[in-house]
């Protein structure tokens, strides 16, 4: 209850007591109307915090359902509340309760919400720790009809994040025979190609399209060129995990697999019993997701 509601609760108590002590049937319902205000006030106020229908969210990465997020960046996460009450609510405090590490306690106050309406409330958060983290839960503080009482009640429970290490600046050097992207030459240079190519007999039924010239009229005979598939580079990183985890450590494999992953690697992750193949974007927060369970 409220200052006010206790201040009403310990009269309406008097006049009934006054009532039958003394013999002054006028107090009594003066003191029952004033304990029903206050057992209204609590009522309605436990009732429209029941029907607000929560849910958090955020429109960062996310990988298997799961928020992604990074040691000294931002997230920001919105909940959104909907009041599914046909009467309106009042004033309430809405308050994010993060875990260890994840950042600042932080709460908004809300004027109130009509009927069927609902709001997106934002709040920001810079983790300072690796590992799964994320809000423990977002609690609710509204205040009753006519200010008596006030009730508390959790609108949602945890929600997690998976951080992982900030990412490090790590050189990036390019792989030999990959053409130099043209930001990087000053002109372009013609026939830069990863794939090779070789010559044989002609053979009936082949494409006359791929008859190598050249060839032909040094040699006097068909030949046409034949070209090797495509090269797939990839890499392993083996990520050790018997030992105590070593924060270092593990931000450097995360920068060099990030590193690996933006040249278009395809890289084969282990650790443990456990591994799998990362490539691109999808892969960049696969990444992030294993490097937080570490």
């Amino acid at each position: 209850m409220t200052a006010s509601g206790i201040v009403f609760a310990v009269i309406g108590v008097a006049l009934i007591v006054l009532a039958y002590v003394f013999g002054l049937p006028g107090l009594l319902p003066a003191g029952i109307l004033l304990l029903a205000l206050v057992l209204c006030s609590g009522l309605a106020g436990l009732l429209a915090s029941r029907r607000l229908e929560a849910r958090v969210t955020t429109t960062g990465r996310s990988c298997d359902g799961i928020a992604l997020a990074r040691v000294g960046e931002d997230l920001d996460l919105r909940l959104s509340l909907r009041n599914r009450s046909p009467l309106p609510v009042g004033g309430f405090v809405v308050a994010f309760a993060p875990r260890p590490g994840f950042g600042a306690e932080q709460s908004a106050r809300m004027r109130g919400l009509a009927a069927g309406a609902g709001v997106g409330i934002e709040a920001g958060f810079s983790p300072t720790r690796r590992g799964m983290s994320g809000l423990e839960r977002t609690s609710l503080d509204l205040v009753g009809p006519f200010g008596l009482t006030a009730v508390r009640s959790t609108l949602t429970g945890s929600f997690d994040v998976a951080v992982a290490p900030q990412d490090l600046d790590v050189p990036a050097r390019r792989r030999p025979g990959v053409p130099v992207a043209l930001r990087e030459e000053q002109r372009l240079v013609r026939g830069a190609s990863t794939r090779d190519f070789q010559t044989r007999e002609y053979v009936p039924g082949d494409d006359l399209r791929h008859i190598h010239w050249a060839t032909t009229a040094r040699l006097g005979d068909l030949v046409v060129r034949e070209e090797a598939q495509e090269e797939s580079p990839g890499a392993l990183v083996v990520l050790e995990t018997t030992a105590e985890p070593d924060e270092d450590l593990i931000a450097a494999a995360a920068a060099g697999v990030r590193v690996l992953l933006d040249q278009g690697l395809e890289v084969r992750l282990a650790w443990g019993a456990e591994h799998r193949s990362l490539r691109g974007a999808a892969g960049a927060a696969r990444l992030d997701l294993v490097a937080a369970r570490l």
